[in-house]
């Protein structure tokens, strides 16, 4: 597992990129909801921040899952969780795990 320690936080990462809202915003939709956390994914990616990046699949993946798009959701988390060699007790991972589990 990739060093965490320069990663910027999660939500100012999904923030910047609208996925998340933020105080004094509107309502946003779900498409935009789920570029940005694409976005917030492939930048997480980019700056090595593997944990960042889960947490960004692991909010597109509810989105999709809510919107009835559970294998899509599964086949863009799974791989991800896979790269993952320890720290399965951290509430990231099993928070992902359920989701996995939830999403079959």
């Amino acid at each position: 597992m990739a060093d965490t320690k320069a990663c910027p936080s999660y939500d100012d990462v999904a923030q910047r990129h609208g996925g998340l809202p933020r105080r004094g915003r509107g309502a946003i939709t779900v498409a935009a909801a789920q570029q940005a956390f694409r976005d917030a994914m492939a930048l997480a990616a980019r700056q090595s921040c593997p944990i960042l990046e889960l947490r960004a699949a692991n909010s597109l993946a509810r989105v999709l899952g809510a919107e009835d798009f559970q294998q899509k959701a599964r086949d863009l988390l799974a791989p991800i969780y896979a790269r993952f060699t320890e720290g399965f007790d951290k509430s990231d991972l099993l928070v992902t795990k359920a989701l996995l589990t939830e999403l079959n």
